[in-house]
């Protein structure tokens, strides 16, 4: 998913971050923290090659773009030249510590795609959802980061938000749950 917003952005379009707010992910006091970023693009159909699948884009800066569109993507016919493309990818975190119990979850993936109807503008929106559980392996407190060990033994090294509650709570060796969570939405709407 991300790889396509990823050339969307490079290609001709000005990317706007928003960053979410983090907050705490349990009101028991154990540390925890929820925070994502949204970015929203929006370009505008220069040409459209259907026999080929080719749609150009141009960004709000002037710069274009050429995109081969899937097989799977419906009604491409839909789409006319001077049509709107928005396209928003959300991806956020939320961690939060558990006691080694016994009652950590198992990892767990949902994934979900929803395509235009048949005869409409296209448009899809997608999301994938991973919740695992990792270990600590190092905090900083100073530098606010935190090295965590998943259970395939790779690392993932974030950066914790500066309203991250309780974070001197944590130690290495603490385990912890996390989702991850990415989503996209793309629509087109008629020329304006």
């Amino acid at each position: 998913m991300k790889k396509l917003l990823s050339v969307l952005a490079a290609g001709l379009l000005s990317a706007s971050p928003m960053v979410v707010s983090a907050e705490s992910a349990s009101d028991s006091g154990k540390p925890g923290m929820m925070a994502g970023e949204l970015i929203t693009l929006t370009a505008t159909v220069e040409a459209i090659n259907l026999e080929k699948r080719l749609v150009t884009l141009k960004g709000p800066e002037g710069k274009t773009v050429t995109l081969k569109v899937d097989e799977r993507a419906r009604n491409l016919s839909q789409v006319k030249v001077g049509d709107q493309v928005r396209a928003e990818y959300l991806e956020s975190v939320a961690l939060y510590a558990q006691k080694p119990d016994g009652s950590l979850p198992a990892a767990a993936e949902i994934a979900a795609v929803e395509r235009a109807p048949e005869g409409e503008k296209p448009g899809i929106a997608a999301v994938d959802s991973r919740v695992l559980t990792a270990t600590i392996e190092s905090i900083d407190l100073e530098k606010r980061t935190v090295a965590l060990k998943g259970p395939e033994g790779k690392t993932l090294n974030l950066k914790l938000d500066d309203r991250t509650p309780n974070i001197e709570n944590l130690k290495a060796g603490d385990q912890v749950v996390a989702r991850f969570t990415q989503a996209i939405a793309i629509s087109v709407s008629a020329d304006k």
